[in-house]
């Protein structure tokens, strides 16, 4: 199973189906595409031209008002059918208290579901719940974030939602999307502008948090928990955010950094076993390690905790410092040409280099690293991150690899659920569902929509959903001793249903990355697997896990022998 996408929102974006030889973010955000529908036609592309993006009809765009959309519609109405076409819907609205309000923005350009008939059918059956949501977008509005979550919401509309609450109808749920500014990205505008039309015109008791730490942090501290907003995040468990006051309502789908780099001591141990069993450290001759980081809050939390828990040649990274056996450099996050820093690792003439970058690692410094390493001696073993495993990406062409060089490199990464079944039954929908535009390792975007519409669910008989009955919702989907349940469309009546036998729900929600292991403050608990390039070239994930009772790994390495 693909493990790229875990960590994508945090540092980089694969969304088409093919990877760019860059260390930039891989989605264009591009709005010159066009001025008027016409330019759409002559390009070759279908759909209307909306704030300079040409849009496909299917993806339910509307409102171009400079960020703010319309404050309220123009008329008066009882019920959300009030507020649409009669057949169509070209800017779809939503009615709240006798007014209809736009349910798209300039920031915030797309609807869920997709499909028109099941949104239409979503707006006007029984009493919709309005969630928001954050994906980054390409030029044509798609992402294969935003069509995972695009698949659990349609799941749910092919049930027609949720069990009503006292005498209502059912609940269908409907997504608002909002786009995810790239990482660089330090106006806060645009966050602000789509915080203030999902929590301010929208109501939305709960937001799927697909942003940048530093993204979400402000968007939860300046609105979210004053507007007691529930979140649902994608990403990581990052530090600060789980040391954020956030009232339960800011919960997360990845482990963070510091839990992923519980295990990198435990690798490079076996690492070491490994060179030292082909003879490519000789018996005795003291380990030479370098640590280089890409400035950024995951990966330096990673570094932090390497340099506080690892230990070779029988010492601690600083005291192999002190003797010449430990180097860690941190370079930037983007943009800097890295010759420097390649040339000072191999001056250093490290035995193991634990790569805590991102790609920028793996197509620069690499290629650089192999090509100015002294001939005569042993060529440096490789450990490299989360960011590094790129199903489908040519890595003869990026590094030149070959089988010598295969066996110098493993990488680490979240681990995935050790049963497959919901996930091969979560991918098989999504390829036969979006087929070219479905790429495998994004299920913690799928799980983040499920996560938060099943909180909706287990808040139970509630008159209005608020955030905070979401947040006792999640707690209810997490008790060790509860009902299991399961994500997934074939799944829902039956969880429904179990949710429905005790009062309050008392249920364990299994997902597609496993079982709902969470602190007690919204984090999600795992150290690293390893994953490995087979002799076809192709990366295997997920070949040793990390058991933390033995400090080993357990698993079938099955790259290259004697590992």
């Amino acid at each position: 199973m693909s493990r790229l996408s875990k960590y994508t929102v945090q540092g980089l974006v694969v969304l088409g189906a093919g990877l760019l030889a860059a260390c930039s973010l891989l989605y264009d955000l591009s709005a010159d595409q066009c001025e008027i529908d016409a330019d759409c036609a002559a390009i070759g592309l279908p759909g209307r031209c909306v704030a300079g993006v040409c849009t496909p009809t299917n993806m339910q765009t509307g409102g171009t008002g400079g960020g703010g959309g319309s404050e309220a519609g123009t008329g008066g109405c009882k019920t959300n059918k009030d507020c649409l076409g009669e057949e169509t819907i070209i800017d779809p609205s939503v009615c709240i208290e006798g007014e209809c309000v736009d349910l798209t923005t300039e920031e915030c350009p797309v609807v869920l579901p997709l499909d028109e008939q099941r949104l239409r059918a979503s707006l006007t059956t029984g009493s919709a719940i309005v969630f928001g949501a954050f994906a980054p977008f390409r030029s044509d509005l798609s992402s294969v974030p935003m069509l995972n979550y695009d698949l659990a919401f349609t799941e749910f509309s092919q049930v027609n939602g949720l069990p009503p609450v006292g005498s209502g109808g059912r609940r269908p749920v409907i997504g608002v999307v909002c786009q995810t500014p790239e990482e660089s990205d330090g106006d806060f505008g645009k966050i602000d502008r789509s915080m203030e039309h999902l929590v301010d015109r929208l109501r939305v008791p709960g937001i799927i948090g697909g942003l940048h730490p530093e993204h979400l942090q402000h968007a939860f501290d300046s609105k979210g928990l004053d507007a007691q907003v529930f979140f649902v995040s994608p990403g990581e468990s990052e530090r600060q955010l789980v040391a954020t006051r956030d009232d339960g309502l800011m919960w997360h789908l990845l482990p963070g950094g510091a839990d992923i780099a519980v295990s990198y001591p435990a690798a490079l141990d076996r690492v070491i076993r490994y060179l030292e069993t082909t003879s490519a450290i000789d018996p005795g001759e003291p380990v030479r390690v370098a640590l280089v980081t890409a400035d950024n809050r995951f990966l330096n939390q990673v570094r932090e905790v390497i340099q506080d828990t690892l230990r070779f040649n029988g010492k601690s990274p600083s005291e192999n410092e002190e003797d010449g056996n430990w180097l860690s450099i941190v370079i930037p996050f983007q943009g800097t040409d890295l010759g420097d820093y390649t040339e000072a690792v191999v001056d250093f003439r490290p035995h193991v280099i634990i790569g805590n970058a991102f790609i920028e690692f793996l197509f620069e410094m690499m290629p650089g690293i192999e090509t100015l390493w002294p001939s005569g001696q042993a060529r440096p073993f490789y450990m490299l991150s989360p960011f590094h495993y790129l199903p489908g990406l040519d890595l003869n062409s990026v590094i030149g690899l070959n089988s010598t060089m295969r066996r110098r490199i493993i990488g680490m990464n979240a681990p995935s659920a050790e049963d497959h079944e919901l996930y091969d039954d979560y991918i098989k929908e999504l390829k036969l569902r979006y087929r070219d535009d479905a790429q495998e390792g994004y299920e913690n975007f799928y799980d983040a929509a499920y996560f938060l519409i099943y909180s909706a669910a287990a808040a139970d008989k509630v008159p209005v959903l608020t955030g905070a009955d979401l947040a006792r919702g999640m707690l209810r989907l997490l008790h060790e001793d509860g009902a299991e349940v399961k994500v997934g469309g074939k799944h829902i009546t039956k969880t429904l249903d179990t949710m429905l036998q005790s009062d309050p729900p008392r249920v364990r929600l299994l997902g597609t990355l496993g079982p709902p292991d969470f602190t007690s403050n919204g984090a999600r608990k795992g150290p690293a697997s390893i994953w490995c390039i087979s002799s076809t070239a192709e990366y295997v994930a997920d070949v040793l896990r990390y058991d933390a009772e033995s400090d080993e790994f357990y698993g079938d390495f099955s790259c290259f022998s004697d590992f």
